[in-house]
C-alpha cells in the first residue's frame, strides 16, 4: 500500500487548515522535530480511538494533533466526531458492539457458570497487539479467583477456556496459576495485567496487585519468551522459502520485542509502537509500518516479496537474540514479594466469599 492509499484510508483531507505548533513532544514521550511557534499547513487530519492526528503538507509522519493550535481559514477549528472520525473507525462501527455488549456479557456468563469471580480481564491475540483487522477473533483473557473452600478441594482446574458464539475466544486462569506465573517472571501475564482492561475488574484486587508487578519482571527471561514463543517458531529461510506475511510479521514481532526490551527494559507495547520509536524514520520501519498495513486494512498481499534490506537485517537481529536466549537462567522473583502475592490470593478469596 502506497502512503496515498494509506491516507485515504484513515485519514480525511482537508484545506485551508494551518496549526501553529505549540508543543513539540507526544503523550508517549517522542519528541517531534517541529519548532514552536512555527504555523504549518496540514493537509490530513483524523480522530482515533486514543487521540487525533494530522499529516502536514511535504512530510509523512503522523503527529498528534495536540501539538498544534489548528485553524481552518483564519478561524479556530474543533475536531469533532461528527465531521473527523477516521474512515476505517466508521467501517469498524461493528466492533464497539462486541466491547460493550458481547464480550461483557460473555464474561458474566462465564463467572456464572463456573462460579467464579473475575478479578481482571485483557484483549490477547492480534487485537491486542494492533494488527487485527474486523473480521479477527475476540481473544479475551481474564483472572479469577474461588472461594476460599474450592481450594481444599481434592478436584480442581487452575484454568478455564471457552469460546462463545461470535468469535470470541475466552481463556481465564486462577488466581493461584497467575501468581505462580508472576513469581517465574512470566512477561505473557505481566503484558496482560499492565494492558487496558475495557470490561470486569477489581479495583482493590488490582490496587493492591499493581506495585508488585514491576519486582515481577526481568528483562533476559522477557527475552527468552518473545525469542523462543516468536523468533524461533518462525525463523526460516524467508529469502528461499514459501512463507506467509503474517508469519514473517509474527517474527518481526518478536524481535521489535526483545529489542524493546532491550533499550527501554520494560514489557513490549504495540507493534506501530515499537517500530516508530525503535528504528525512527528509516527505511526499515517504513516497510514494517508497509507489512503491518497490508495486513490490517485487508489489503491484497499476493504477490508482496519483503526485501532483503529487511529479510538481512531480522536474520542479524534473531542471530543476536538467540545468543542472549540461550544464556538466561531461570529466574525467581524475591522471596518477600512471593510472600505478598501468597497474601494478595489468600485476601482475595475470603474478601469474595463475604460479599
Amino acid at each position: 500500500m502506497e502512503y496515498q492509499d494509506y491516507y485515504d484510508k484513515f485519514y480525511h483531507k482537508v484545506t485551508g487548515v494551518t496549526g501553529v505548533c505549540v508543543y513539540k513532544t507526544a503523550m508517549h514521550g517522542e519528541e517531534y522535530p517541529l519548532t514552536i511557534g512555527q504555523t504549518y499547513n496540514v493537509r490530513y487530519l483524523a480522530m482515533f480511538r486514543s487521540c487525533s492526528r494530522v499529516v502536514l503538507e511535504g512530510d509523512r509522519r503522523e503527529y498528534q494533533s495536540h501539538c498544534f493550535k489548528l485553524c481552518e481559514n483564519g478561524k479556530p477549528l474543533e475536531i469533532t466526531a461528527e465531521r473527523f472520525t477516521a474512515p476505517y473507525l466508521r467501517d469498524w462501527h461493528v466492533e464497539d458492539d462486541y466491547r460493550f455488549d458481547k464480550i461483557p456479557r460473555c464474561l458474566n456468563k462465564a463467572a456464572e457458570e463456573y462460579k467464579v469471580h473475575i478479578l481482571w480481564t485483557a484483549l490477547r491475540g492480534s487485537r491486542k497487539w494492533g494488527y487485527s483487522f474486523p473480521k479477527s477473533d475476540w481473544d479475551i483473557w481474564f483472572l479469577y479467583c474461588h472461594e476460599p473452600k474450592w481450594y481444599d478441594s481434592a478436584s480442581k482446574t487452575d484454568a478455564i477456556e471457552q469460546v462463545y458464539e461470535g468469535n470470541i475466544d475466552m481463556v481465564g486462569w486462577d488466581i493461584i496459576k497467575s501468581f505462580e506465573e508472576m513469581k517465574k517472571g512470566n512477561p505473557l501475564i505481566l503484558n496482560w495485567l499492565t494492558s487496558r482492561s475495557d470490561w470486569t475488574k477489581d479495583n482493590s484486587f488490582i490496587h493492591e496487585l499493581m506495585p508488585l508487578i514491576p519486582q515481577c519482571f526481568d528483562a533476559k527471561t522477557a527475552t527468552a519468551y518473545y525469542y523462543n514463543t516468536h523468533i524461533a517458531l518462525n525463523d526460516i529461510d524467508y529469502k528461499n522459502c514459501e512463507y506467509s506475511l503474517k508469519q514473517f510479521f509474527y517474527y518481526l514481532r518478536g524481535i521489535l520485542s526483545c529489542k524493546w526490551i532491550e533499550e527501554k527494559n520494560s514489557l513490549p507495547p504495540y507493534v506501530y509502537k515499537m517500530y516508530e520509536e525503535l528504528l525512527g524514520d528509516s527505511d526499515i520501519s517504513h516497510e514494517i509500518r508497509h507489512i503491518w498495513y497490508i495486513l490490517t486494512l485487508r489489503v491484497p498481499r499476493e504477490g508482496y516479496k519483503v526485501s532483503s534490506q529487511l529479510i538481512d537485517y531480522a536474520k542479524e537481529q534473531a542471530n543476536y537474540y538467540k545468543q542472549i536466549a540461550l544464556g538466561v537462567s531461570e529466574f525467581k522473583v524475591p522471596d518477600d514479594i512471593c510472600k505478598q502475592l501468597d497474601a494478595i490470593a489468600e485476601k482475595t478469596a475470603h474478601r469474595i466469599s463475604t460479599e
